[in-house]
Parts: structure tokens; sequence; C-alpha cells
């Protein structure tokens, strides 16, 4: 069984192929409304669902939208990361859950040949990107 956690303002769309209704019985997936801004939901869901695996796919992954809502960008994409982490902790559930953080390529920039491991430059760039700013530190 797959749950998943979407925000109710969120066009479910892109699964709408896999989504039946939970009251039909034996169904692959179910929905949950959730938010990453909220801890108490978070913590509720975590409880309720009790899953022995998390892959947060979750993001305002937008950039031009990150520019115009910086505050909330870096509150669902870094500080949503530790709240999902937070309920597995406050559960109690650290051992019997594992977590994976889903996050994108673009964080690196282009990878050159012959670049030297671990070069970091793009960190300089943070400032200027909130979006980069608070995927990177989600993804950490």
């Amino acid at each position: 069984m797959v749950s998943s956690v979407g925000r109710r303002r969120s066009t479910p769309a892109r699964i709408d192929h896999l989504y039946q209704d939970r009251h039909a019985g034996e169904v692959p997936l179910l929905l949950h409304y959730g938010d990453m801004t909220d801890s108490t939901n978070l913590i509720r869901l975590v409880q309720q669902i009790r899953p022995t695996e998390i892959y947060n796919l979750a993001a305002q992954s937008h950039v031009g939208v990150s520019f115009e809502s910086p505050e909330y960008t870096a509150n669902a994409d870094a500080i949503g990361v530790l709240r999902l982490l937070e309920a597995i902790r406050i559960l109690g559930m650290e051992k019997e859950t594992r977590f994976y953080q889903a996050s994108t390529s673009e964080l690196y920039g282009l990878v050159q040949e012959g670049a030297a491991a671990g070069n970091h430059s793009v960190l300089s760039a943070f400032t200027l990107w909130p979006w980069l700013s608070s995927t990177a530190t989600g993804s950490l």
C-alpha cells in the first residue's frame, strides 16, 4: 500500500491514473491531505500511516515563485524536511522508518570534466537564489 500526502490546493492530475476512491475497497494508493509547513499535521499523518519508508518529493519547486515567496520556499523546502524528520523522531520510529530526501542535480550546476570533486563554488549563489538555498538546505 502506498500513501501520498498532498496539499488541498495542489492539482493531483499527475496521479489521476493511480488514484481510486479509498472507499472502493483495496486501493493501491491512499491520498492524504497535508502540508510540509504544518508540523502537527505531519506528526499526525506519520503516526496514522506508520510508514516503513518515506520518500519526500515535496517542494515548492518553481524557481520564479521562489523569488516572489522566498520565505515560504524556505519554510516548505528546508524546514519542511526538518519537520518530517522530527515527526519520525518524536514518534520513536527512527529504527523502523527509512527516509529518502529527493533532490535535484540543478543544485550543483553544470558538471565540468576535470573539475575537482567537492567544488562548492555554487554556494556563493545561495544569497541570490531562494529556491536553490532552501532546496540545498533540505538536502543536507
